[in-house]
């Protein structure tokens, strides 16, 4: 299983650009795990586990010193980074918009819910919808607690044409018009909508070619969201059980 070490503790993951959603596991699957800095499709050769963690740190160190930050746009600076590895993140919890700039996490042999995960961390768009309650009813069944995070949410004429390309505000507009209520936001939940009628509906999408393209440009609205989307407001909307905070 893959995902992400949440060095900084940001609220959205280590990791946002694959989910709006993750699950945080506890300490003690850190042994079980490698890691390495930045894909693992690219070929790192910066690698470690949680008893041999210099060279990560150090690469991170090193990639500090190259570009002024880290780990997301949120950034740091290496006073934060050591105080947060030594002391833990401040309060409340800060989104990272790491799209690019992260440790990969490799976990090696079965994840059992109950038995290693410390809590899920939900995109607020699903609050009050099927979703969300599937995904509260995973957290109760398993005995975790689930918290919802900031969220990313822009106006749709909001939606940024260089980032991802000029497709991309097409799509969300499209998805808005067809799927959302005047005035909403594009979120998660609105672009998971659309990947469920991409699928079920290919007939529907035909018009701006394959199936896998028009999923592509979704996953890719999504990173815009991440880039440049702001919280749609408060959260209070809970699960049954108390949230984690630190």
């Amino acid at each position: 299983m893959y995902g992400g070490l949440n060095l900084l503790h940001h609220a959205d993951g280590a990791c946002p650009r694959f989910g709006s959603c993750h699950l945080r596991l506890r300490p003690a699957v850190l042994t079980r795990a490698t890691f390495c800095l930045g894909d693992s499709h690219l070929g790192p050769r910066v690698v470690g586990t949680a008893d041999a963690f210099e060279p990560v740190l150090a690469g991170l160190l090193t990639d500090m010193a190259a570009t002024g930050a880290c780990l997301g746009r949120a950034g740091t600076d290496v006073g934060t980074l050591a105080r947060t590895l030594r002391n833990g993140p401040p309060a409340p919890f800060m989104v990272g918009r790491a799209l690019d700039d992260y440790v990969e996490a490799q976990i090696h042999g079965t994840l059992d819910l109950a038995r290693d995960v410390e809590e899920l961390v939900v995109d607020p768009s699903f609050a009050g919808t099927p979703t969300g309650a599937t995904l509260e009813s995973i957290a109760r069944r398993h005995g975790f607690p689930l918290r919802w995070h900031p969220g990313f949410a822009l106006a749709v004429d909001r939606v940024d044409a260089e980032f991802r390309g000029p497709a991309i505000p097409v799509l969300a507009a499209r998805l808005h018009r067809e799927f959302a209520r005047p005035g909403d936001p594009v979120d998660a939940a609105l672009i998971g909508r659309g990947a469920v009628s991409v699928v079920t509906e290919p007939e529907r999408w035909a018009d701006r070619g394959p199936t896998v393209e028009t999923l592509q440009h979704l996953k890719q609205l999504w990173h815009v969201l991440v880039r440049y989307g702001e919280p749609p407001g408060n959260v209070t909307h809970r699960a049954g059980l108390d949230a984690h905070s630190r």
